[in-house]
């Protein structure tokens, strides 16, 4: 677990406590606390790995599949983690978890990483970086050339000029 993160030092203060009280805990208990400090890694942490010794799941090929479509369908409006597990059938916590074991990445630096992709297509267009901000689901061109630079290691603008394309900017 995560040594020194009060949220976990609280979780398993409420685990002892429970058995310090009656002796002993029913398994449902103890399966509930664990799955709260799975939500909690999983949320908080951006993806740590499971305590050692859990079962490592991973999503279906069909829930991977349609996990990706869903992400990528619905990348210019803001999702919930909710509503993609749902169309996995799955808890949330279960489908971080799983989906990151598919993947390699979390759900959100998956739709994050698809985003730049697109962007960098509509790149090679004539669109102005601040419509593709728009078409690619974020806020505004700042938006865009953040997290741009941050995933690709310099702006849309001077990525486009590296290729050779400013000639396509729109004016």
């Amino acid at each position: 677990m995560s040594a020194g993160d009060p949220v976990i030092e609280a979780l398993d203060a409420v685990l002892s406590l429970a058995l310090e009280r009656s002796g002993t805990v029913s398994h449902l208990f103890i399966r509930n606390v664990r799955q709260a400090i799975d939500t909690y890694l999983a949320d908080s942490h951006d993806g740590m790995p499971a305590a050692p010794g859990a079962k490592q799941q991973s999503l279906t090929l069909w829930q991977e599949r349609r996990a990706k479509e869903f992400l990528a369908a619905n990348a210019g409006r803001c999702l919930s983690i909710g509503e993609v597990a749902a169309v996995c059938n799955l808890s949330q916590s279960h489908f971080i978890r799983a989906f990151r074991n598919a993947t390699g990445d979390t759900p959100h630096r998956w739709l994050r990483r698809y985003r730049v992709d697109r962007a960098k297509r509509l790149l090679e267009g004539p669109l102005s970086i601040a419509e593709i901000a728009l078409e690619c689901g974020f806020s505004d061109q700042s938006h865009l050339t953040r997290v741009f630079a941050a995933v690709v290691g310099m702006p849309p603008g001077a990525w486009r000029r590296t290729r050779g394309l400013e000639h396509l900017r729109h004016r």
